[in-house]
């Protein structure tokens, strides 16, 4: 099973990703990648993003093809 991938782009705490990842069931995965815009994130990374929580702006459709929900801050 593929599993769910969110990008947190915004300013938090280790403590709290970690707490956010305790909630989640398996098939999630949370990733934090502290970025002032969506072109600090690589167009690799963007290819499995499902899921963007974020405080300025998203990606290109484009380059995030499977990015189904943003959450901005």
């Amino acid at each position: 099973m593929t599993k769910l991938k969110v990008l947190i782009t915004r300013e938090f705490s280790p403590e709290w990703v970690d707490s956010l990842r305790a909630t989640l069931p398996e098939e999630v995965e949370v990733v934090k990648k502290t970025a002032a815009n969506s072109e600090e994130i690589t167009t690799e990374d963007w290819k499995n993003v499902d899921v963007l929580y974020s405080g300025e702006g998203y990606p290109d459709p484009a380059i995030a093809p499977n990015l189904k929900w943003v959450q901005l801050d």
